[in-house]
């Protein structure tokens, strides 16, 4: 059997990229633009193709406010036949990052528009959360996240949590 080699990386100059394959035979990649002011799309039906691809916008940081700054780490995936991007930012102070989702009801989603469904409350306090990621296991949507126990005083400890989900933007069970 033959091996096919990849490029590393795939596309240049892009920040945290994430490439989901759909059951469509397409490789769909977002990642963070230059400056952490927004997240892009790409499609393409081999990996390889992904830097040559059309690429699309689909969501700009805010001009002021909770996700004005550094808008890290977006995630695509294909939830109930809906495409959500998990992603996270902040109001220019990182201790406030955060975790937000938006959705796109379109079959292809470098076409139509990503909305907003809101910030992911990851624990009651409002702690800094990063790098969000999913998966469905038995029917039941879960989140996992990087994130604080408490808020920071002078140095933070990082953990793993993991929470059951209720939709693709709300979390139904505490974070453990």
């Amino acid at each position: 059997m033959m091996k096919t080699l990849y490029n590393n990386p795939i596309v240049r100059q892009r920040a945290d990229p994430w490439v989901y394959k759909h059951t469509d035979g397409y490789y769909y990649m977002t990642a963070s633009v230059p400056a952490y002011d927004g997240i892009e799309i790409r499609r393409a039906k081999k990996l390889e193709d992904l830097e040559k691809s059309e690429t699309k916008m689909v969501w700009f940081k805010h001009e002021n406010g909770e996700m004005s700054e550094l808008i890290w780490a977006p995630e695509i995936h294909n939830i109930g036949n809906k495409w959500y991007i998990y992603f996270e930012a902040d109001d220019g102070n990182t201790d406030n990052h955060q975790i937000y989702v938006i959705e796109n009801d379109s079959d292809d989603p470098t076409k139509g528009t990503f909305h907003l469904k809101g910030m992911i409350m990851t624990n009651p306090e409002w702690n800094w959360g990063i790098h969000p990621t999913t998966f469905v296991n038995k029917g039941k949507q879960y989140l996992l996240w990087s994130g604080w126990p408490k808020r920071r005083i002078e140095a933070e400890t990082q953990c793993i949590y993991i929470a059951s989900m209720k939709n693709p933007w709300t979390l139904e069970s505490k974070r453990v």
